[in-house]
């Protein structure tokens, strides 16, 4: 499996996929028909999620202060469960 990294949009600023979300080889041809497939843009399965995740974190961190980065694990942990274990689950 492999993740986006950054959001992907059309020539019209129409969101095509967010960031985190996961890519499969069908979404992959569309995209490359599209013209917006960049490898670069891509964390393979080897890859951790929480990678991903890390700039996000590490921004709401900065936003509002957070000093201590134990205090933003569980959130992080909570949101990394939400993003991606939950959309194989109804």
């Amino acid at each position: 499996m492999a993740y986006v990294t950054q959001d992907i949009y059309d020539n019209n600023g129409v969101l095509l996929l967010r960031k985190g979300q996961r890519i499969t080889d069908d979404i992959k041809n569309k995209l490359e028909r599209l013209g917006k497939y960049d490898p670069n843009m891509i964390k393979h399965a080897g890859d951790k999620q929480s990678d991903i995740l890390a700039p996000v974190t590490k921004e709401l961190s900065e936003r509002i202060n957070i000093r201590n980065n134990h205090i933003i694990e569980k959130p992080n942990e909570v949101l990394s469960t939400i993003i991606f274990e939950s959309k194989n689950k109804p």
